[in-house]
């Protein structure tokens, strides 16, 4: 697309796959010991904080979302992290929006571990699984994991396989640097829910 998607588009689209099953067989595999050998495996633990309010810190990021770098990628929403609650992503490449459809499959909250998964829907470019955690060990130390297996589904993720798996390599890259900059922010900011919502004017607004 050639503009970003209305949030009028953006709802009607999730609405259009909300009956529909994700598009792959091995729902929940980011949980396993061995991921599916049939994906690409990619995985990435790194220390974000230390202690308590880093710990607090870091379980409020991952509800409201901000491991998402928003000068390239925007949101349709920011839903509550409840398994089935959808969100369409899109990421500005090329000079281009492209949009992609997941579901939330599972989640985890325990005393010291806690994130979600989502799984890609029918129109998504890639086939797989997103697994975003963090947890805090026992000397305090706060960890972010990115723990994704995934493959090429449309054509043009295909065609472009290099291309994707850089932009994939980006996006660990600044989830982060996103995760790490929220965690280093002011109490206040921290508190603050940015909301990335797609207007009639098809513009990125933040809220």
């Amino acid at each position: 697309m050639i503009t970003i998607p209305t949030k009028a588009k953006a709802d009607y689209w999730l609405n259009k796959v909300r009956q529909l099953p994700i598009t792959y067989w091995e729902r929940g595999a980011t949980a396993w010991e061995r991921m599916p050998q049939e994906f690409t495996h990619d995985e990435q633990r790194l220390k974000i904080g230390s202690g308590d309010a880093d710990w607090r810190a870091a379980k409020k990021a991952i509800r409201n979302w901000k491991m998402f770098p928003n000068d390239w990628i925007s949101l349709s929403d920011t839903p509550p992290l409840e398994v089935g609650n959808q969100v369409l992503v899109t990421a500005r490449l090329l000079g281009l929006y492209w949009s992609s459809p997941a579901r939330i499959i599972y989640k985890i909250n325990e005393q010291n571990r806690f994130g979600f998964a989502y799984g890609t829907l029918p129109g998504h470019l890639e086939q797989g699984e997103e697994l975003f955690l963090v947890e805090q060990d026992e000397q305090g130390d706060v960890y972010y994991t990115l723990r994704v297996m995934s493959r090429p589904m449309w054509w043009v993720a295909k065609l472009f396989k290099g291309y994707a798996r850089a932009q994939q390599a980006r996006f660990r890259k600044e989830s982060y640097a996103s995760m790490k900059a929220t965690l280093a922010a002011p109490s206040t900011q921290r508190n603050t829910t940015q909301t990335m919502s797609l207007p009639k004017s098809g513009k990125l607004a933040k809220a």
